[in-house]
């Protein structure tokens, strides 16, 4: 017995439907199990680096410039694409 044309509209239907119920488990699972983030208390403990606005007040070189780096010199590096 081959299956008609309203067969397969109410099978179309049904996994259309199962489909939106899981999409919608799916959704309101993770809200239902969501809190809220807690909030921290204002204070003026927080250590903070104190910014200087002056030169540096020794060069990063050893003996001048292009002579080499002090051995105390820090150094980063970025870089992008395919190497």
């Amino acid at each position: 017995m081959k299956p008609d044309s309203s067969d397969l509209r109410i099978a179309s239907a049904r996994s259309a439907i199962r489909l939106s119920c899981l999409i919608i488990l799916c959704t309101l699972i993770p809200l239902w199990k969501a809190q809220a983030q807690t909030t921290r208390p204002l204070t003026n403990d927080l250590s903070k680096p104190a910014l200087s606005v002056g030169p540096p007040s020794e060069s990063i070189w050893e003996r001048g410039v292009g002579e080499g780096f002090r051995s105390s010199t820090q150094s980063i590096g970025l870089s992008a694409g395919a190497t």
